[in-house]
This record gives C-alpha cells, structure tokens and sequence, in this order.
C-alpha cells in the first residue's frame, strides 16, 4: 500500500512543481542566449535591456516560486489530506499511520531534492547557450577536479568517498527531518479547535528553537586544523574534520527526525482531530 500512496503523492505534487521546473529552465535557457548574442541586444538599445532585465527578474521570481511552491506544498499534502476534509477518506483506506506519514516524508525529501537539482542545473544550462562553458568556467571545473584528485591522494580516494556519502545521508536527512517537523508542528496545532494554523507555526517555531539549543550541545573533540604554511595539509585535515563533523550531524538529525516521526505517529494514532 505505501507504493501505491508514493505514487499519489508523486502525481499530487508533480502537477504543479514539474511545470514550474520546466518554465524555469526555459527561462535560463533564454537567459544563457541573450548573453550569447549581447551584441545584438545592445543594438535594439533600451527594448533590448528591458527584455533583459525582464527575463533576470522572471528567472529569480521562479527560483523563488519554486522554493516556496515546495514548501507550501509539503504543509497542504498533509494538513489537507490527512487532517483536512480528504483525511475522512484518506484514513479509511487498508494503510496503516506509518504508511501514510512515510508516504508524505518520502515525497517531500524526494521533491525537495528535485527542486535542488532542478535550481543547480539552470547555471551550467545558462553557461552553455551563454558559450561560457569552454572559457573560464571550464578553467574552474579543471581545478576543482585537480583539487579532489589531490585530497583523494593525501587521504585517500576510500575516505573521500566515504565523506561524499555522508555529506549525501546528511542531506537526504535532513530533508526527512524537516518534514517531520512539519508533520509534528500540524499535528500538535490540530489538537485544538480553533486557530490550529497559528498554533502549528507556534509549534515550528518553538521546535526550531529547542533544536537549535540541542544542536549547540552537540560535537566531538577532535583535532585542530594546522595552521601552518603547508596548504594541501590545511586542506586535508579540512577534509578529515569535516568528516567527523559528518557523522555528528547524521547522528543528531536521525534522532531528532525520529523524535518528530514519533511525535507524529502518536498524535496521528490516539489524538486524531479531523477539521
């Protein structure tokens, strides 16, 4: 049952996250060939930087739709459909709380992340139709490439991978964690009858504090950074502090998520409130 509740949540935010996907990478597109032909441009005088200035502001006002569109989206896909009205028919269905609350976790995390890449993209995409790519850009990747070769030979390319993955289960966590909060923030403000959207930003809110304090408590004792002259040894130790640091910050978000999972699922199970 939790596949086939993916697959609504997929379809459900798809319909409106997709098209703005696709009007945001047109309009880097866009972006990339009118500085391509900024000459031709110039010649049309103020139409020409009107259009510009119109295109730069439609490229941020997406990115900005987008962030806010999966957020917004994130809060409705729950409260509406579980807690709303829909939540009648939704929890009449042969699927148990965790079903739903992994259903709505998974899509956010995976949503999240496409509305990341998405925005990444539109750089390299404007680089390319600007004919950017093979100039100082390209210098750029060379030297980052240089850069993780040598960090991958100073501590080896094992630990590189194993801090790249970390740095991804962080993030895939974090994501998680985020959502829940949501979920939890919801489900404690629908425990009252009236003003339950106040109280759920109340509750956000105060979570965030309280976490922000735990995650100040949080660390290990580790080595410091050498402050000597020699770079690719700065450079290593970075690396290397950054990699406990990882496993931290995976550590104290996987507790915090699953206090929020938990949180959830009770209120959900015993104190289920329906507007």
């Amino acid at each position: 049952m939790l596949g086939k509740l993916l697959k609504y949540e997929f379809k459900a935010m798809g319909r409106t996250l997709l098209p703005l996907y696709g009007a945001l990478l047109a309009v880097a597109a866009i972006l990339g060939l009118m500085i391509n032909f900024s000459d031709a441009m110039n010649a049309t005088g103020i139409i020409g930087s009107i259009m510009a200035i119109v295109i730069v502001v439609v490229y941020v006002v997406l990115l900005i739709a987008i962030v806010i569109m999966t957020m917004v989206l994130i809060v409705q896909r729950f409260s509406r459909n579980l807690l709303g009205t829909e939540g009648y028919f939704m929890l009449t269905l042969p699927a148990s709380i965790d079903s739903h609350i992994l259903s709505k976790t998974i899509s956010a995390m995976v949503w999240s992340v496409f509305s990341g890449i998405v925005g990444m993209l539109t750089l390299p995409l404007i680089l390319f139709t600007s004919g950017s790519a093979n100039t100082n850009v390209g210098e750029i990747f060379n030297q980052i490439g240089r850069g993780l070769g040598m960090v991958a030979e100073k501590i080896g390319g094992g630990n590189l991978a194993v801090l790249i993955i970390e740095v991804l289960m962080f993030m895939i966590l974090t994501g998680a964690a985020f959502a829940l909060k949501v979920y939890a923030s919801i489900s404690i403000g629908h425990q009252v009858q009236k003003h339950t959207g106040l109280l759920s930003l109340a509750t956000f809110v105060g979570l965030c504090i309280v976490e922000s304090m735990a995650g100040s408590f949080v660390g290990v004792k580790t080595f410091e950074i050498s402050g000597g002259s020699n770079i690719e040894q700065q450079v290593v130790d970075t690396v290397l502090y950054a990699q406990q640091i990882m496993l931290v910050g995976i550590a104290f978000t996987a507790v915090v998520a699953a206090i929020y999972y938990v949180i959830t699922r009770l209120l959900m199970k015993y104190k289920l409130n329906i507007e």
